[in-house]
């Protein structure tokens, strides 16, 4: 089930810091965050360096960043619930 403050803070990283999630998410708040911030319009509006046209295969990669740090982050959990 999605969680709104969650992917708020995911959007966050996304429009402000233009970077994937440094921490795991669930992917249903990453690709709800995504799916947010693909539908503004402004997003990165005022940015020098990200070029209109290139906006959304930006976010297409935060997106799958920020799934990839989900993934690590679970399989390093479960190996380690098999070696205890």
């Amino acid at each position: 089930m999605r969680n709104e403050f969650q992917v708020s803070r995911i959007c966050s990283y996304f429009k402000s810091w233009v970077i994937p999630t440094p921490e795991p998410y669930p992917l249903v708040d990453i690709l709800n965050a995504g799916w947010k911030c693909y539908q503004d319009k402004d997003l990165w509006k005022d940015s020098q360096q990200i070029k209109p046209e290139s906006r959304y295969n930006i976010l297409a990669d935060l997106v799958l960043k920020s799934m990839e740090v989900s993934e690590f982050h679970e399989r390093l959990k479960n190996s380690h619930d098999l070696e205890g």
